[in-house]
């Protein structure tokens, strides 16, 4: 399955924008938040150390803790 470009690049800068050897919520308002969802799915699967398990809040966004070495 391949994702927008977007949604990726959303995910890269705000994972780049967590300073390292924090944990840190992750959410990205600004994109489809169902591939979101599946791309940090993806994600949390080859990375769990890292990445939680991804979840849908109240208000509607995907959020997701991470964990930055």
């Amino acid at each position: 399955m391949s994702f927008s470009v977007e949604t990726v690049a959303a995910v890269e800068k705000a994972y780049n924008a967590i300073p390292s050897g924090t944990s840190q919520v992750l959410r990205v308002p600004n994109v489809d938040q169902f591939e979101l969802l599946e791309v940090l799915q993806r994600l949390h699967a080859k990375m769990p150390d890292v990445f939680e398990a991804p979840d849908f809040c109240y208000d509607g966004q995907t959020d997701v803790l991470v964990h930055k070495p």
